[in-house]
């Protein structure tokens, strides 16, 4: 499976999942695609949208980090879910970083200490 790399915007803030078998975060990028007619670049007029899901070494920064609204850049492999009835593309994430392109600000509180991906000698 090869590697995906898209931008977008998050449409919701990051869920956690602190189930028994698993820690993980998901949450949906809005990915502003289109395409170029007659040399310009045109918008599609609906965004692509990828459900996307960090594993355990991420969800902590992620949750800590990303809102609603926030520009990101996710790298991961893409897969085939069955949700219900339907089928899900799911990204699985392996690097996932605000956009600075976007001219954003985002404020992280980090909490160091045993177990915390935020380093204690800060």
């Amino acid at each position: 499976m090869a590697l995906l790399t898209f931008a977008g915007r998050l449409t919701a803030d990051p869920v956690v999942d602190r189930s028994d078998r698993t820690l993980s975060a998901e949450f949906v990028v809005a990915e502003s695609t289109g395409a170029y007619v007659r040399g310009e670049w045109v918008p599609h007029a609906v965004p692509t949208t990828r459900w996307v899901r960090t594993p355990h070494q991420l969800t902590d920064a992620v949750a800590a980090t990303l809102r609603s609204g926030v520009h990101v850049v996710v790298t991961g492999r893409e897969h085939t879910e069955l949700r219900g009835r339907h089928e899900v593309r799911v990204v699985e994430a392996v690097r996932v970083g605000v956009l600075l392109a976007a001219e954003q600000t985002v404020t992280v509180h980090p909490h160091p200490g045993p177990g915390s991906w935020w380093p204690t000698d800060v």
